[in-house]
């Protein structure tokens, strides 16, 4: 009840009620001590207001002012913008920055992983024996027939690439 009676109050200092609810309003206040002193209070502050109060002038109408409004907000929102786009890479950046640096990171440790084991710098497959160095691969190609022959022999075992393994001083 109390929030209707501060409704009917305010819309009795603005000039909105009807005489008769305006009287029935008037007998209230006179009644009730409450009332009266919420009456006084929205009074004396409807006054405050109304002597402070700025007020302030257009130079156009109230219609061409705000259809100038109306109009900022449709060009706006018409116009494409390509921001967003940016923003967007920028967030698919920031997202995935620390999958790009955990995969830096770890790359840059394989490297170094790999480095410390040869550190001489030499090649690590420079020792490894090739058992095709004495092979003979050889093909032949024939269009009229559509075929491809392809002819892989290994080489002879011949004494002379055994003494060769004694003869090297490194071979004991």
């Amino acid at each position: 009840m109390k929030h209707e009676l501060e409704v009917k109050l305010m819309a009795s200092l603005d000039g909105e009620l009807s005489r008769a609810e305006v009287a029935e309003l008037a007998a209230l206040v006179e009644s009730d001590t409450e009332a009266r002193g919420l009456f006084h209070e929205l009074q004396n502050t409807r006054l405050a207001l109304q002597g402070n109060e700025s007020e302030v002038r257009l130079s156009e109408s109230r219609e061409f002012y705000w259809s100038k409004i109306q109009r900022e907000i449709e060009r706006l929102e018409s116009t494409p913008q390509a921001e967003p786009v940016r923003r967007g890479l920028w967030r698919f950046v920031r997202r995935h920055m620390a999958t790009f640096s955990g995969v830096g990171v770890a790359a840059a440790l394989a490297l170094t992983a790999v480095m410390r084991q040869n550190p001489s710098g030499t090649d690590p497959f420079e020792d490894v024996d090739n058992p095709t160095e004495n092979s003979g691969v050889f093909s032949y190609r024939s269009d009229e027939h559509g075929a491809t022959l392809v002819w892989v022999s290994a080489g002879p075992e011949t004494p002379a690439n055994d003494a060769d393994d004694e003869s090297d001083p490194d071979f004991n």
